[in-house]
């Protein structure tokens, strides 16, 4: 007997959200166990920070780096100066109070290479940042609560910018890579940009993805015209409503990447 119908719902309140609806889109199953039944694998002893926390760490120091500098004009002002002082005391801060929660893994000197690493990334970023036309910082971490659908969610904006001519622009800082045919798939398999475009940029003049990568440093302006994003995404957000929870992942590294095969037993069939 394969049961693969949760039971409906209705107005559900996702804290966060986006991870749902891409995980329904990957694998309706996935995203059943992790949101309805809270479904989460043990914990793994490690020896390195792993992508998502290296990618947290240029996220917070980059946040940190914009409530003190806050526009364009202040960084060219502080590249002729001591942007690189700034850049140090904000890391090591940074470094520091992470290390209070894992002191066994950071350790002097992996402190000295993760140092080297983040000051590498966020300088030529923001040596980037200093060529593009002028600018300010008018909100960091951005909670935009949206309705999808019959779910709530609760998206969150890197940073927001308003351009020399009045316009906003939302970016969103990307550290690891990016598939740009997953926001025109049909079910989105990565939708927290469309999600932006359709949801938030009623009050906005344009999305863009900041890829902080060491050999790819750029925005990418999202393609919001004539997509049909919003249909898909309540029609996925309808499909985590109704309960569909088949076990159907979209491709073989959503396997390769989700820690639930003992729920889930795909490897039984």
């Amino acid at each position: 007997f394969q049961d693969d119908t949760a039971p409906l719902i209705e107005n559900f309140v996702i804290k966060g959200g986006v991870a749902t609806l891409k995980a329904q889109a990957q694998c309706p199953f996935k995203a059943n166990a992790e949101t309805r039944l809270q479904a989460k694998p043990l914990l793994e002893p490690q020896n390195i920070l792993n992508a998502a926390q290296r990618g947290s760490l240029v996220h917070i120091i980059l946040e940190r780096f914009w409530e003190q500098c806050g526009s364009q004009k202040r960084l060219l002002e502080w590249l002729s100066t001591d942007l690189l002082t700034k850049l140090t005391s904000i890391i090591a801060k940074t470094l520091k109070s992470w290390q209070v929660k894992m002191p066994l893994l950071l350790t002097p000197s992996y402190i000295s290479l993760e140092s080297q690493r983040l000051m590498q990334l966020t300088y030529n970023w923001l040596k980037y940042e200093a060529q593009r036309e002028p600018f300010i910082v008018v909100k960091l971490e951005q909670k935009v609560p949206v309705k999808v659908g019959p779910l709530y969610l609760n998206l969150q904006i890197d940073r927001i910018d308003q351009q020399d001519n009045g316009e906003l622009l939302i970016i969103d800082y990307k550290t690891g890579a990016v598939n740009f045919s997953e926001w025109y798939s049909d079910p989105i398999y990565d939708p927290q940009l469309p999600l932006y475009a359709v949801y938030a940029i009623g009050n906005f003049t344009a999305v863009a993805i900041a890829m902080l990568q060491p050999k790819d440093m750029r925005l990418i302006f999202a393609n919001t015209e004539q997509q049909n994003w919003q249909v898909i995404l309540e029609k996925t957000a309808q499909q985590f409503a109704a309960g569909e929870a088949v076990v159907q992942p979209y491709s073989n590294k959503i396997c390769k990447n989700c820690k639930l095969h003992a729920l889930c037993r795909i490897y039984d069939k």
